[in-house]
């Protein structure tokens, strides 16, 4: 489905055995395609439909930035942090200036020994045009959050386009990464990025991002690749609307004692939006937690796809692992596919996991009703009571939870829209 209008030796200045190892991932990729779904992880995300149905049918390895959309995309960043604006295939711009922090535009690095192979991973190896490095230093706090900010605009219109990120926090460094995803014009276009994130131990990384209504045209697949070692500690959060396709896969590697991953999140869907969220989180030391939590309020013809996977091997003592899902189904053409997994070869654990999928209360919606708010009203109360609560115990600077609590209010206003 995917083709190259050139070349790989005409794109990529790789050469020798950058150049082989680029090509022989091609390969492997074209003689797989895109994930299908016969494959468990990709059962009710159909890809190559959602490709097919919003037209996306090349791969962009070109950078092409237009200056004038690139300054007002500027006009709008906030001194209060780093900021970071990636423009098709371009850093255009960042104020990263921090003693101790390094960044830089990489040549993504190849790399033979793969861990979580898969379809999507392979085309991300073999088409990256670019990415981001980003280094803080042992024992550096970030004294503002970084802003990512993906930017689409025309040029890559029905076009899928690589990223590959490599974020390293040194021993006991602090920091947050914040992304965003924006695209200036109505045409589909998709992003295929990986991530990956080492954390020395003791380090702490906040990892967010929200997403504005505006990447209803937007097919984004994101794998995230993160290896904790000891005491450090990777919380995130996401608050997603609507969007053609949002595919997050985490693949978290807990490798010494006291290592933490957190994972929250919101989603509201109506239209004909889709989102799947994949987690496996592997424990492999004593003392080691996570806990993923997400809550989700589906209306109109969108489907939700939620699933977490804790793997607890042999010999392990001390292990919190948590999963829950709660889901709020608000018509009977919308679709939610939920499964958290526990899979425990060890005794001394504390492990649950949940999932449900209601309505809204109708005694309490009569009761609203009763006091004279109209239904609409009335149901955007009892949607933001049930996922508020996610937002209200993140640990996270009160401005900053007063900005997810408009954005979640914004959304629940549009829900029916």
């Amino acid at each position: 489905m995917l083709h190259l209008e050139k070349s790989l030796q005409d794109l990529f200045e790789d050469v020798g055995e950058a150049m082989k190892l680029r090509s022989s991932y091609w390969e492997k990729f074209q003689q797989s395609g895109l994930p299908s779904k016969k494959e468990e992880n990709w059962k009710y995300t159909d890809i190559r439909s959602l490709y097919k149905k919003y037209g996306i049918d090349k791969l962009q390895a070109e950078c092409n930035c237009q200056e004038e959309f690139c300054s007002l995309v500027k006009l709008n960043l906030d001194d209060s942090n780093y900021n970071i604006i990636v423009y098709d295939g371009s850093i255009m711009h960042d104020d990263v200036a921090q003693k101790g922090v390094k960044l830089s535009a990489i040549t993504p690095k190849l790399s033979e020994n793969v861990t979580n192979e898969s379809e999507l991973v392979s085309l991300n190896q073999a088409a990256s045009v670019s990415g981001i490095s980003l280094e803080v230093m042992d024992d550096v706090v970030l004294d503002k959050p970084v802003v990512i900010s993906y930017v689409q605009d025309a040029y890559n219109h029905r076009s899928v386009m690589n990223y590959r990120n490599s974020i390293h926090f040194g021993q006991n460094a602090k920091g947050m990464i914040y992304e965003r995803f924006i695209n200036l014009t109505e045409h589909n276009s998709a992003l295929n990025i990986r991530s990956d994130f080492d954390l020395e131990a003791g380090a702490s990384c906040q990892f967010d991002r929200d997403q504005g209504q505006n990447e209803t045209s937007l097919l984004l697949t994101y794998h995230c690749e993160i290896n904790l070692k000891e005491a450090a500690k990777f919380s995130s959060f996401h608050l997603v609307s609507n969007s053609a396709l949002t595919r997050y896969d985490f693949h978290v590697n807990l490798n010494g004692k006291e290592a933490l991953f957190d994972a929250d999140g919101i989603y509201i869907l109506s239209a004909k939006a889709h989102l799947d969220y994949h987690f496996y989180v592997n424990h492999l030391a004593s003392y080691t937690q996570s806990d993923v939590n997400f809550r989700g309020v589906v209306g109109g013809d969108a489907r939700a796809v939620f699933n977490a996977k804790a793997m607890v091997g042999e010999g392990l003592c001390g292990i919190k692992a948590m999963q829950n899902n709660r889901n709020l189904q608000l018509t009977k053409t919308s679709e939610i596919n939920t499964k958290p997994e526990l899979e425990i070869y060890s005794d001394d654990v504390v492990c649950s996991h949940g999932a449900t999928v209601g309505q809204l209360d109708k005694s309490a919606l009569f009761y609203l009703r009763s006091r004279g708010i109209d239904k609409k009203d009335a149901e955007r109360l009892l949607m933001e009571g049930f996922t508020k609560e996610v937002v209200l115990a993140l640990t996270r600077d009160q401005k900053k939870i007063e900005h997810y609590m408009e954005i979640l209010s914004e959304y629940l206003q549009n829900i029916g829209s």
